[in-house]
């Protein structure tokens, strides 16, 4: 997956797709859309719709990249001598008494 740096990663017509699965437009395609929303962005976009369904789609693209930042400031893994690990196996590791050593 990329790293997503801008608003503008979030397409219009990502947007637009999204907005016809959820019945947001006024006028539906007679055409099936070529272009389908990635799932790493759909969810964004999901929930910046359920935030502000009225929103334009330059106000959903913003919307939507700040949501995305901050799910990603809320996951951030830890980087250390066991690699990747998340947040909560690295609390049970210190917490677990059999790893301990004692002088």
């Amino acid at each position: 997956m990329r790293n997503i740096n801008s608003p503008n990663s979030f397409k219009t017509c990502y947007i637009a797709a999204v907005k016809e699965e959820l019945g947001l437009l006024k006028h539906k395609r007679k055409n099936k859309r070529k272009i389908k929303p990635p799932p790493h962005l759909r969810w964004a976009i999901e929930e910046a719709l359920k935030r502000k369904p009225d929103a334009k789609y330059k106000e959903i693209q913003k919307l939507a990249f700040a949501i995305l930042k901050e799910k990603e400031r809320k996951e951030l893994p830890f980087f250390g001598s066991l690699g990747k690990v998340n947040e909560s196996l690295l609390k049970e590791i210190i917490n677990n008494k059999e790893l301990a050593y004692e002088d």
